[in-house]
């Protein structure tokens, strides 16, 4: 007996339920235009503006992520992230905002959370000299600030996406120092763990240790972009 169209399409659903959509590899889009800095140069959004693109890309656009501010900033960023964390808060969207965040002592933590924010993209030092030369610390001493951010974080009920900063120079001046602060932040936590090169973002490998940084979710394999 010869199949119809319907029958074989439903077939066809029926193998591919069966691979698990697990399995199949998937893009989110960040976006990252109401983080005022390099992304935007000469731009500055006043609060309202900020809350009118925010719903646009959220509802209209349903871009899966959107990175709204830069914490500690001013007192108008933090106006602008409140209006925003409160339109998400009551359309169930809340998840889908994310605050950059430092490796300050908690402080970019508690303003997010002051915002009602609850995603951190905490950023840390992705190279070795960045580190030393920045922070003025050793790679040990950075690993262990990172580590107690998180646990604090998580305390808070946030969810953490950690990013290396300048990960682009460390893999090729100091790979050891990228694979070694990723294992040393094993079981720490971040939901993500992300590499920041300019306004671009790829997620790296939480376990790296002989081969270049592959894509890597708490669910799916994940490659994460940030639009302009």
């Amino acid at each position: 007996m010869t199949n119809t169209s319907e029958e074989r399409k439903c077939s066809a659903m029926s193998e591919y339920d069966k691979t698990g959509m697990a399995d199949q590899p998937a893009i989110e889009i960040m976006d990252s235009t109401l983080r005022d800095g390099e992304q935007t140069s000469g731009v500055s959004f006043l609060p309202h503006e900020k809350l009118v693109i925010a719903r646009k890309l959220l509802k209209d656009v349903n871009v899966d992520r959107i990175e709204v501010a830069s914490a500690r900033v001013s007192d108008g960023e933090k106006n602008a992230v409140s209006m925003i964390c409160r339109y998400a808060a009551n359309n169930g969207m809340l998840g889908r905002v994310e605050v950059l965040g430092f490796v300050d002592g908690h402080r970019s933590i508690d303003w997010i959370k002051e915002c009602g924010g609850r995603v951190i993209n905490l950023l840390a030092k992705g190279s070795l000299k960045h580190c030393t030369q920045q922070l003025k610390k050793t790679p040990e001493e950075h690993a262990a600030d990172i580590r107690s951010e998180v646990a604090y974080a998580l305390e808070q009920g946030f969810t953490v996406n950690l990013y290396l900063e300048d990960w682009s120079n460390g893999m090729k001046d100091s790979p050891e120092y990228v694979y070694g602060l990723m294992d040393a932040l094993q079981g720490a936590g971040p939901t993500r763990s992300a590499s920041s090169i300019r306004c671009s973002v790829w997620n790296t490998c939480a376990r790296c240790s002989n081969a270049i940084p592959t894509p890597i979710s708490t669910s799916m394999p994940t490659t994460t972009t940030t639009s302009r």
